[in-house]
Parts: structure tokens; sequence; C-alpha cells
């Protein structure tokens, strides 16, 4: 009902009156092939029929058209195309050149009509008896005509496509139009459509369907009518399928501005992976999610209880959500962190959070935004309740104070940081001078004085704390007043130059340690507001990294020290910085400064030895380590220790050691073993490898673990360097990397564990954007590539990076797919580079280079084509259901299909059409027929034939044109289903950007625009169709994936570098 503007009048609701009769229309409405009149030829039987009918007519006739009333994909495509080839040939040879196309055809069926009627013969009940023709009289046309082969199959499926009346009559004039038309008028002819259905009554059409992602269109398939009803019933409903998230592969180390990784008193790491809040046992190797944040995640801060954290957003409105690491009772799900609080910065203008800090006592958070004031806001966050995951926060509440702190290029603020060594309480004095009062940095009377002085228990004076701000070229110290206003102060420099600081720690003794971009430590006094001294010792960090410049802007910061972690019951400092070292500093007596050297060392090395760059650390965590534990997993450990199993393959020739080794100053320059040559094993395995699941799992602990012992000598594994007198081995128990294991995160987007025993890698992840992901066909194991040119496999039921290689020369790969039998492995990259590897050892098989045919002195065979001059990229590869062909296609608008011939590829095929590049590519079940599909939503299908022509009798494969197939494909059933748009997929959001199909072809998976990754039934032909929705992923997600077995699903974030596997 609805109330009439002004009168105060119910009146009925026209729209639901409206809407019931549109639904009565069509479950009236009879469907017609294209060009049929109901009026002159009565109602289509068949697959054109509402309601399946006995088939009347005479013995011959049903004989023909049985099966066709059935099941009308039944028919063959190929009896159906032959028949029209051979129809149209006659038809041309017998046009005179007066008579318009078709005159004699029409002639032919007209003499034949009137034969019947000479001969006497009685028609048929219920038929029009003009101008229809039955299967017979059909043969018998055509046989004058000259077409003197015509198979029954080949009039069944003529009949089944033209359409024919319930005693089997086909009205010859809609057949002449056919025959004379192109397919592609007979198809605009049909019932046109706009968008998918609304409900199951609505699904009762056949035709032609428009939708804004289709171009041209698309049609239903042959049976609709038959099983549409019951499809678009499922389609509407929610799938039975849902999505489990159970590891994220990724690290924030390239895109952090602070320090990413906190330990919990639980003994559990907790960081940012994209959009989600990880919650990392080190013990298990599992982790657990928060996933209240939709845009990627920029900062975190840890709470003084140890098990509550905060992380801030970016994008318009940004969010800090405060959530608890430990599982909540009463929670649906233990693997999801349940929300305790939301503050949302509801003007829009700060752009993001860009550093987090929570107050000394836990009770107000700090955020820092990334507008050009860099605006600091404080929030009382337990007012702002935001109940359970993906609830958005109603509390209208503000923050308690906001300021600006630097009014500087985007972003100039790194960190926040509060003192927890002072705290100020009010002083209220009455003779208190009011002026003094006012400024908490004035030498008299403050308004909050030092909480050392006896309070009595009838005050409750207001508490206050101090912080400092810092980033580019300065650091900021903040104290509150008596009016309740903060006033910050910078600390000055004095005579050095002002630098960098990427990190701070505050020391019992109220100093400020802070880490410069040099590699340097500076202590900086927080009463003077000035610059105590510089640290720089021959053994402490080196100038190592990069840094913007003028002449490069964008380029990324990786230089300085990057962590300082106070260790209060250890009376120590623990600093890591881009050097790819960890050094522990030993406080003096009076705690407010430190010792010149270091007592203790760790220094990491790159994989791939010398000559490059260590792993520069831009995060750390340090937590204490159980004695027990520690000797247990001390040396070789076992394949279940959560390691991230990965190793640089390369070929044979090329020597590299990818092993990451704790060095001591005895071990540097010894000799690394061979065990790190071979990329699935170690020197304990056995030579000849036994069959197992893909790829073989190492007995013993992997190359990119941790060094084997004979590199470190027989003293043991050795991580500390005696730089002091006061240096101790790890063997020792007062040597502190033996009492503590340390969880450092690099600019590599890796996380490693490094303890006095061993270094490695506990997450790996990529540096750059991940692009495409394919699944092994028989395997649960995952190819990613992405921006850095790197390949790397993942498997998802270790949850761990098992292989990785650098295959793009420096260029960005885009795809990445596996072929059906599992052998190769084909990635696309944006020079236009075309590389197929070997997929269990991602040995390179082949490669599209301008010099491919002069590299015959290489192991491997090239390509029979150079690349093309100025070839765009390669967005899109795909193997043909049998892996003899791959289809490659991108930038430059072309398909190109390669034969595969004992790994020796050579172009068979070029298809040429589109009109913008080309994103997606899917074979047909039989391999007969190519879609692809471009970024403007077109649609182009490329057929291809068996030929002979081959000297030795064989048969070659051919596309039969270079330009696209225009045939139908309504029914042909297709192996993949990349492609956005299509008759199946038509119900999916239009925001979706990737999408694949379960081998069951039971239901489907999308990834949309805004990180959303939706479970769906498939076929989805219905808008607004059920779906169960997870939202994990900070952006656009580039792809997603069924696994083989259906068991698993994987999905890419693009630009927040993550790799999803998804448990079903």
């Amino acid at each position: 009902m609805s109330r009439r503007a002004g009168l105060g009048v119910l009146e009925p609701d026209m729209g639901a009156a409206a809407r019931e009769n549109e639904r009565r229309e069509r479950r009236r409405r009879e469907y017609r092939p294209p060009m049929w009149d109901t009026d002159a030829h009565g109602k289509p039987a068949g697959r054109f029929a509402r309601v399946p009918e006995a088939m009347g007519g005479d013995t011959e006739t049903r004989r023909v058209l049985v099966s066709s009333n059935a099941n009308a994909r039944s028919v063959s495509d190929s009896h159906l195309t032959d028949a029209w080839r051979k129809m149209r040939v006659a038809c041309a040879m017998k046009r005179a050149h007066h008579q318009q196309e078709g005159a004699a055809v029409l002639d032919a069926f007209v003499a034949v009509e009137r034969a019947r009627e000479t001969s006497g013969e009685a028609k048929k009940p219920g038929t029009m008896g003009k101008c229809s023709v039955t299967p017979a009289e059909f043969k018998k046309v055509w046989w004058a005509l000259g077409v003197r082969d015509m198979t029954d199959a080949e009039v069944k499926a003529v009949f089944g496509k033209v359409g024919f009346d319930n005693h089997g009559q086909m009205p010859y004039e809609v057949f002449v139009k056919w025959l004379i038309l192109k397919q592609s008028r007979v198809l605009g002819k049909e019932e046109v459509k706009k968008g998918p259905f609304a409900d199951a009554d609505d699904a009762r059409f056949f035709g032609k369907i428009t939708t804004p992602r289709s171009v041209g269109g698309t049609q239903t398939p042959s049976d609709w009518l038959e099983k549409g009803g019951a499809i678009a019933v499922r389609s509407m409903q929610a799938p039975r399928i849902s999505l489990e998230l159970n590891h994220a592969h990724g690290f924030p180390g390239a895109k952090d501005l602070g320090n990413s990784v906190h330990a919990t008193k639980r003994k559990t790491l907790v960081y940012f992976a994209g959009a989600l809040g990880v919650v990392y046992d080190p013990k298990t190797h599992k982790q657990r999610f928060f996933r209240g944040h939709a845009r990627d995640i920029r900062a975190i801060a840890a709470h003084p209880d140890g098990v509550t954290f905060a992380t801030g957003d970016g994008g318009a409105n940004p969010s800090a959500c405060v959530w608890s690491s430990e599982v909540q009772p009463g929670c649906a799900s233990t693997s999801q962190c349940v929300e305790l609080a939301r503050v949302t910065d509801r003007l829009g203008y700060v752009r993001s959070f860009v550093a987090l800090a929570f107050s000394p006592n836990g009770e107000h958070l700090l955020t820092v935004g990334s507008d050009d004031k860099h605006t600091v806001f404080l929030w009382d966050w337990r007012k702002h309740t935001g109940g359970t995951n993906n609830v958005k926060n109603t509390n209208n509440n503000g923050p308690l104070v906001s300021f600006p702190s630097a009014q500087a290029a985007v972003p100039a603020v790194w960190g926040a940081l509060f003192n927890p060594f002072r705290v100020f309480v009010e002083q209220k004095r009455k003779n208190a001078p009011k002026k003094s009062s006012q400024k908490p940095f004035a030498s008299g009377l403050a308004a909050f004085g030092d909480a050392g002085r006896a309070i009595s228990q009838k005050e409750k004076p207001e508490r206050s704390f101090e912080f400092v701000t810092y980033g580019a070229k300065h650091v900021k110290l903040w104290r509150k007043d008596g009016d309740g206003r903060w006033v910050g102060r910078p600390l000055c420099f004095g005579k050095q130059k002002t630098f960098s600081i990427h990190a701070a720690c505050f020391l019992p003794g109220g100093t400020l340690l802070v880490g410069a971009d040099d590699g340097s430590l500076a202590v900086f006094c927080s009463e003077k507001r000035a610059l105590k001294r510089i640290v720089r010792s021959a053994h402490g960090h080196r100038n190592q990294g990069n840094a913007p410049s003028v002449q490069n802007p964008q380029k990324e910061n990786t230089k300085g020290v990057r962590c300082l972690v106070f260790l209060e019951t250890e009376n120590a400092v623990v600093s890591a910085g881009a050097d790819g070292r960890v050094l522990a500093w030993r406080l003096r007596d009076t705690k407010d400064d430190i010792h010149d050297d270091p007592f203790e060392e760790i220094s990491l090395t790159h994989p791939l030895g010398d000559g490059h760059a260590p792993p520069r650390i831009r995060s750390l965590a340090v937590m204490p380590e159980d004695r027990t534990e520690a000797t247990t997993r001390k040396g070789t450990g076992n394949e279940n220790d959560g390691v991230s199993r990965r190793s640089e393959t390369r070929p044979v020739s090329d020597a590299c050691l990818p092993v990451q080794t704790v060095q001591t100053e005895t071990t540097k320059n010894a000799a690394p073993s061979r065990a790190a040559d071979r990329p699935w094993g170690v020197e304990s395995d056995p030579a000849v490898s036994h069959p197992g699941r893909f790829p073989m799992k190492p007995l013993g602990v992997a190359p990119w673990a941790v060094a084997d012992c004979d590199a470190l000598g027989d003293t043991g594994n050795t991580s500390v360097v005696p730089n002091s007198s006061d240096a101790k081995t790890s063997s020792d128990s007062s040597s502190l990397f033996s009492r503590v294991a340390c969880f450092a995160g690099t600019a590599g987007c890796d996380l490693w564990e490094v303890t006095s025993s061993l270094a490695r890698v506990r997450i790996a992840g990529a540096t750059g954007t991940v692009e495409s992901v394919s699944w092994h066909p028989k395997f649960s194991v995952c190819a990613t590539v992405g921006s850095d040119g790197w390949v790397r496999l993942c498997d998802a039921e270790t949850r761990a990076q098992i292989a990785a290689k650098d295959v793009g020369d420096g260029a960005r790969g885009l795809c990445v797919a596996f072929s059906p039998d599992g052998q190769l492995l084909a990635t696309g990259f944006e020079n236009g580079r075309l590389v197929v590897l070997n997929a269990r050892t991602l040995v390179l098989v082949a490669e599209t280079t301008p010099v491919a045919r002069e590299r015959s002195t290489r192991p491997f065979p090239g390509w029979s084509e150079a690349c093309i001059k100025n070839q765009n990229r390669i967005s899109a590869v795909s193997f043909s259901p049998d892996a003899s062909y791959l289809a490659a296609t991108g930038g430059d608008r072309t398909v190109r299909v390669y034969a595969n011939v004992h790994g020796a590829f050579a172009l068979v095929a070029k298809g040429k059409g589109h009109s913008a590049t080309v994103r997606a590519l899917d074979w047909s079940e039989d391999g007969t027929l190519l879609r692809s599909q471009c970024v403007g939503n077109e649609l182009l299908h490329w057929l291809f034939r068996e030929d002979g022509g081959r000297d030795d009798g064989r048969k070659e494969t051919r596309c039969s044109k270079k330009t696209p197939w225009v045939g139908e494909t309504r029914d042909v059933k297709w192996r993949t289903h990349c492609s956005t748009t299509g008759f199946p997929v038509m119900g999916v959001s239009s925001h979706v950007h990737s999408i694949d199909v379960s081998s069951d072809r039971k239901h489907l998976v999308a990834g949309d625009a805004s990180g959303g990754v939706s479970v769906l039934n498939h076929p989805c032909v219905c808008e607004n169709a059920g779906e169960k929705k997870h939202q994990a992923h900070g952006g656009r997600v580039k792809d997603v994936q069924f696994s083989g077995d259906n068991a698993w699903v994987a999905s890419v974030g693009g630009g927040d570098g993550t790799l999803l596997v998804w448990k079903v």
C-alpha cells in the first residue's frame, strides 16, 4: 500500500500489481523460433514447446524426429553444418540470373506441395495444410535439387533448428529464409530480452539475451525451455558449499611504514596482509584472521595487554578497528578474530591511518592520518563498540581531540609512540600560577607533574602521557596542557644534519632512542628536547638500502634502522635494519643510553649467495623461546615444522646456492653445501626419487630453511659475532638470542624466524603485485606470477611456498596456466615474452624472444617463430584439453595458437578481430573451439579442424579462418570458463573481475572489484542470485580459481600482494 501525498489516503501499490500481471503474461507466453508466425504455422513443437506433447504425424516422421523432440542436444553440430553447406551450394547452382536468391528452392517446395494436393493425399488432422513439408518431402525436394546424400541425421538437425509443428511438418517459407540469410541475421531475428532473468517465471524464455557485460548478446541453450525452470530456481538459491580461509601467503614488507609484526603473550605473532589481520602460531604453522576491513591495512598497533590489537586502513572514511587475537567464547568460527571497537573518520579527509598507538594504560587509541597536515586523533576506543566482524559501527561518538602534527608531503609521519615509563597527573593547587600552568614544557610549575609523588585515596587526578610522532627528518614530542590541549615541540638535532627516523623506543631513563636512515642510532633527551648523542659503531648497522631521490621520487625506501624493541627483562634493546642484521645492545647503568657496541649479532644473507644484497629487515618481533622447544627444533627440523619450503630453482648450468645462512665470523667464508643445488631435497635425500605427491617434499630441512651443518663447521650453528668482550656464543645459556626468538619481516615480503641456531622463512610472499593464479590439475599445488617476474609454487596442504624462480628478467608477469596433464606451466609477461616451464622443476622449456632461432646452443629447444617487433603484453594463456596446443593473446589483440611437438612449440594459427586487449581464453571440451574475451566484453570464437595433407599421412589441426567463427555456440560445452560474460554467468554482478567454474559444473567462484570472493550456483542466470560472499582482499581480485578436485579455491588480490587459499 502507498499513501497519496498530502491526503493521507492509502492506495494499492500499482508497482506490485504490474509485476504480478507481468508474471501472468510470462506464463501465458508461447515461444517461437525466429521468423515463425503462429497464426500461419501453428504452435511449434520440439525444443520450442512450452509443454512437451506427444509427436503426431506418420510413422516415418516420428522415426526421424522423435529423438529431436526429446533432446535437441542429441543432434550433432557437424550434421547441421554439413547439411547447410550442401544445401547452400545446391541453392547457388540452381539460381538463375533473373531470379532472387532462394527462388529455385522455394519453387521446388511449392511443386512438392502441389503434387501432394493433386495426388489426393488426405490432410493430416489439425495441420494448416499450407506451406509445410514432412521430413520425407524435405528429402524429396533436395533430391530434385541435386543433393542426393541427405541423411536422416541431417534432416533431423535442420528440422530441430528451424522448428516444426506437433505433426512433424516444417514451414518451408521459414526454412528458405534460414537458408538465404546469414547466421548472424537469423540470430538477430530471435526474440530479445534485456538483462538476466528476474525469477523462475521470467526464465521461461527462449531467444537472445542482452546484458551490460555482453557485446552482441547471448543465446539460451537448445533445451532451455525444458530445463530452464529448475536451473533458474537453483540459481536464485544460496550455494550449499562455503569457503573457509585457510592460509594467507604474504607480508606487508614492501609497503609498511612502521613495524608491522608484534608478538602476543600467547607466543603467537600478529601482522597484517592486504585487508586481513593475521594471527600466526609458529608452533602449528596455522593462522587465524580478522576480516573487518574492506580496504588495505596501512598500520597496526599492540595493546599493553598483549592480546588486543588495532589496525587502520585507507580510502574514503578510513577506519581503525580494535580486535582481540584470542578465541572469544561464543564465537561461531575459531578461525576468525572478533572485533571489539571501530573508530572512523566520518569526514573522510585524512585518506588513511598511517600510524597507530595505544596509550600505556590501554584506554586511548592514537591515530595519525595521511592528509596534508597529518592530523592526529585521540579516541576513547571503548565507546566505539563495533560488535562482530563486518558490522559497521553505529556509534556517532567522535574523537576526544584532533590536531595537526606536520604540514609536509604525504607521508611524512611514519610512526607514533607513547612513553610507558612516564605518567603525568593533574596538579590541583590553590595558588598555582595559571599562566605557567598552561605550558606543559615550561620549567616552572606545570599543570601535569610526574606520578612519583604520593597520591591520596580521595584524589582522583586525571592522568596523561606523552608521546612522539616521527618520520621524514623530524621527531616531535607531545604533552597535554592544563586546558586539555595537546602541544607538540620538535626535538632539536643540534649541529647534526637532520635525518629521517624509521623506528623509536623510550628507555626507562627518560630518553628516546631512534633509528636513523643511515644505519646509526641516536639518543634524544625528552626534557631538554635535544639530541644527546649519535651512536656510530664499527659493529653497528651499515648504511645500505635505497631511498627516493629527486630523479626517482617513486623509488622504494629500504634504508635505515627499521626496528627497535626494548626488552625490559633483559635490560637490552634489539635493532634490525636494511643491512640484514639483528643486533643486541646492552643498556648502561643509568638506563638512559646504550653501550657503543652491540654485544650480540645475527647476520642474514641472500638466498642466492654473494653478489646479492642481504634481506632488508623492515619489521621485528621478539618472543621468549622455550628452551625445550628450541632444543627440539635446533638443527635439521622435520618436514612438518611449518617452514616455507621454498627453493630457487634454476638451470643446472647456473651456479647459485639458495641457502638462508646464519653467519658467524668463523663461517662467513665457509663453502656452502651442495644440497642447495637440488630444488626438492637436501644431502640426506636418496639419489632415486620415490613417487609421491607433487612436489616431492624433502626428507630433511629445506635449503631455504636453515644452513647445513657442514657449512657451519663442527662447533655447531653459532649465530653470535664476538664483537666485544661481552660476546657469548649461542651454545652458552647466557646468550640473549638463545633465550629469545626474533621474527623479522623483510622488504621481500617474507617473515623470517631467527634464533641462535637457525634462520628460516616462516611466511613467504611476493615483493610486488600478484596478477594470476593457476592450480595443478592433479595436486593441491598452485602457481602464481606477479609484477616481480617470479613464478611461485605453493602447497595448500602444507601451507607453504615450495618453489620460486625468477623468469621475468625484470618484466611483469601477467598470466600463468598449468597444462591439463600437469607437465608444463606457461607464463605470459608484459614485454611480450611467453615462457613455458617444467611444472615440477621450473626448468625453462621454451620461450619467445627476438633471438629464439639463434639460441641453438641452449639445452632447451627454441620457438620456431621469431618474436614480432613491438609485441605488447601477454595477458592470457591457455592449454588445449589434450595439452597439444597453447593459446596466447594480449595487448596486440591477436590470438596465437602454438603446437606442442615434444617440447618444441610452433605457431600454427593466428586470429585477429578484437578491438581491445584480450583478457581471457577458454577451450571447448573437444578442443575444436577457442573462445576469447577482450576488456570490452566482446566474445569471439575460433574454429579448428583436422585436415590432411602431410606426407606421412598424419592429420594436422589448423584454424579454419583467420577471422572469427560466426557459428552458433549456445550448446558448446567449455572446459573452462574464465570469461566474465556469457549465458551461464550473466547473473553475476557487473563488478566481477574474475570468474572460474568448478570441474563438476555445479558452482562458480567470482572475485569482484571491492575485494570480495563469492560462491554461487552454476549456471548463474538470475539477477540477485544467491551467493556467499567473503571479504578478504583490500582491492580488486585479479584472479580466482578452483583446484582440480574442487577442494580448494585460490584468489590473488593484485595490489595487496597476497595469495589467499580457501578450503571448500
